[in-house]
């Protein structure tokens, strides 16, 4: 399982292939092809690469989905005694991205697996039963 931790607007992020990710707003646009450069730490389950503090040659390649918007924060003031109440709410505005490939200096491990080919049918019908060889020898 190869993956990568990458760091996005002051945060960190675990990324691997075919993953669905929610980073801070940056300008793009759905549709946009967008590389991560900063990755802090790649391992392939065996092997982990770690930065000092970025991994050289390092790319996590990504598509932009679209635009979100988070959960609902309310903030609640209050002074007791005082007649003072404030309540204000806040959503932080998220992109969606997919990540599309890995370019890490780290070799994958996990085998490929390929589909096995059904066996030849002529071989199935060549078979017989203990049955016909008792019948034919007697």
């Amino acid at each position: 399982m190869l993956y990568a931790i990458v760091k996005s607007g002051d945060k960190q992020f675990h990324v691997e292939i075919g993953m669905k990710l929610e980073l801070p707003l940056f300008d793009a646009q759905p549709g946009d092809n967008i590389e991560l450069n900063e990755v802090l730490l790649c391992s392939n389950g065996d092997e982990v690469v770690v930065g000092t503090p970025l991994i050289e040659n390092a790319i996590v390649k990504a598509t932009v989905l679209g635009e979100t918007k988070g959960d609902k924060i309310v903030v609640f003031k209050m002074k007791r005694r005082k007649k003072y109440r404030n309540k204000t709410g806040h959503r932080q505005s998220f992109i969606t991205v997919k990540i599309n490939d890995l370019v890490l200096p780290i070799i994958d491990n996990d085998p490929v697996i390929e589909e096995i080919e059904p066996a030849d049918e002529s071989v199935d019908n060549q078979t017989e039963t203990v049955a016909e060889v008792a019948e034919e020898t007697n």
